[in-house]
């Protein structure tokens, strides 16, 4: 979490030095093993049109942003039914800053470790 936040407040973000570190830690956790994946959407909220979406800014749906206990009572739901692998989505949510990420990764990780 630290070093993800000191490559995102450099005051100009070396791409290829993100990407390649992140690689680098993710084939250490992971290398070639396969996991069930299932997504936690964080928000409904969007600015992009994209047409196979249902959260696209002109799409008349009902939006909804998850606050801090709805993402633990969601996470606590998807670890009782056995996943361990959560993808956060967030949509393109002008509302979600990279704090909100951090935060949110820190509730799930809290959470992982009570359930």
């Amino acid at each position: 979490m630290e070093l993800l936040n000191n490559l995102i407040n450099e005051k100009s973000i070396n791409y290829k030095k993100f990407i390649g570190k992140f690689t680098s830690i993710k084939c250490d956790l992971f290398n070639i093993k396969i996991f069930p994946l299932v997504p936690l959407y964080i928000t409904s909220y969007c600015y992009e049109d994209c047409k196979y979406c249902n959260f696209r800014v002109n799409n008349n749906v009902l939006r909804k942003r998850l606050n801090d206990n709805q993402l633990i009572k969601e996470t606590e739901l998807l670890i009782k039914k056995g996943f361990r692998v959560i993808e956060l989505v967030y949509s393109s949510d002008p509302e979600i800053k990279i704090t909100s990420v951090c935060n949110h990764i820190k509730i799930l990780k809290k959470t992982a470790i009570e359930s």
